[in-house]
């Protein structure tokens, strides 16, 4: 079942979130992508998330990025880490127009933003 923002409700937004970052948290990448394909069915494709509001794209993006990246991890694809760290910052971009400071934060402190810098600047730990 492919979900849009015409089909749900911000209670049932809210509830996704909540179950995908217990997910997250728990790196459960079976759960993680079960709730993920409820929007974003191909994954080798970028989620479309321009219909739902923007706090709940912010949050669907920063989601997808760090899945991208467990999974990218776990399976040894640079690829999959390079995406997620491209959606997670157009999660960050948004959360910063929203003014969402503690969101902001959050993703920048991502894996997949924290690989990058790591990357660009080797010394950092």
């Amino acid at each position: 079942m492919k979900i849009t923002s015409s089909t749900l409700t911000s209670a049932d937004v809210i509830r996704l979130i909540e179950y995908a970052r217990d997910a997250e948290l728990c790196r459960n990448l079976d759960l993680f992508r079960q709730l993920l394909s409820a929007f974003w069915e191909n994954i080798e494709e970028e989620p479309n998330l321009k219909a739902f509001a923007p706090p709940f794209r912010a949050e669907l993006l920063r989601l997808c990025g760090v899945f991208l990246n467990q999974l990218g991890r776990a399976r040894g694809l640079a690829d999959y880490q390079i995406r997620a760290k491209d959606i997670l910052t157009q999660a960050l971009e948004i959360f910063e127009i929203e003014d969402s400071r503690d969101k902001a934060a959050e993703t920048k402190s991502s894996p997949g933003k924290l690989l990058l810098v790591r990357r660009r600047y080797p010394r950092i730990r």
